[in-house]
């Protein structure tokens, strides 16, 4: 898995600030509905955090492409990143 591109994030800092995101999301926007656009490395963060995929199979064999997914954050919500 590669690390981190030129000039970039790695998979695993994506996931730790994918991760603070949906946090300060949670205690923000508790309840409410929200649109957000992403690269294919936080939708990955977004499976790992939410769905409890493994980064690891998500670079090995990334999903198929689809025209939308849907997350929804668990009441008193926190991650295994934290």
């Amino acid at each position: 898995m590669p690390h981190k591109r030129a000039g970039g994030q790695s998979y695993r800092q994506v996931l730790a600030a994918t991760d603070e995101f949906l946090h300060d999301l949670a205690a923000r926007r508790d309840g409410s509905r929200i649109l957000v656009i992403v690269h294919s490395a936080n939708r990955w963060a977004l499976e790992c955090l939410l769905a409890r995929a493994s980064l690891e199979d998500l670079v090995a064999a990334p999903p198929a492409w689809r025209p939308g997914w849907n997350y929804t954050l668990p009441t008193g919500w926190t991650a295994s990143t934290r």
